[in-house]
């Protein structure tokens, strides 16, 4: 379950605005630019990080109008705003946070957009909801996406599989399952995310 994490608002509002790299589209033609964050919510520390992931998935994952696109351990929706802007319309897309503050931020953000749907649930909660996508794109806390959700994925009908890592340990023992399962890693990419620390953050997509 996600920590408990402790605050007190001393000065402004119960929401802070950070940049979206690639802004929200809402039915009526509005666009939203940034996603309302709660003090509890998670966002990358890096101000260019943001920017740098998305650049990197929309490279690698082939995603086009009317796909369906899962984005597990979604947070308050960086990747769903970059799936959501390339399916379009027509397209849909599952977002998935278990931590309450990130997921509300989600909500907030993708209320006027109809296709795509925010659920507040552990992962594991919804592995039988992942069948019928094109792409499904995981960022899963530095103790990876585990076996169970391995497996879930696996399951499910997806050709393509993004994953974000923070961590190279975890990361290393999902792709090892991955690959025994007959998924083929197709690119990787590093980024330095973290200067000055052993920390780096990998990008990458696996095909079957």
């Amino acid at each position: 379950m996600p920590a408990v994490v402790e605050h007190e608002i001393v000065l402004g509002g119960r929401t802070v605005a950070e940049p979206l790299p690639v802004p929200v589209a809402t039915g009526d033609g509005e666009e939203r630019a940034v996603v309302p964050l709660r003090p509890e919510g998670f966002w990358q520390i890096h101000r260019h990080a943001p920017e740098a992931l998305v650049r990197t998935i929309d490279e690698m994952a082939s995603v086009g109008a009317g796909d369906a696109v899962a984005d597990l351990y979604a947070g308050a929706g960086l990747f769903t705003a970059w799936a959501a802007a390339r399916t379009g319309e027509t397209g849909q897309v599952l977002s998935v946070e278990a931590a309450a503050g990130s997921s509300a931020s989600a909500r907030e953000l993708f209320d006027r957009t109809q296709h795509v749907r925010v659920e507040t649930a552990p992962v594991e909660r919804v592995l039988d909801a992942l069948g019928g996508h094109d792409l499904i794109l995981v960022d899963p806390p530095r103790a990876g996406a585990g076996k169970k959700v391995i497996g879930g994925v696996d399951a499910a009908d997806a050709r393509r599989l993004v994953y974000v890592s923070c961590e190279p340990a975890s990361f290393a023992r999902d792709a090892k399952d991955l690959l025994a399962r007959g998924w083929r890693l197709a690119d990787l990419q590093v980024l330095d995310l973290y200067p000055n620390t052993h920390h780096m953050e990998s990008v990458a997509l696996f095909e079957r």
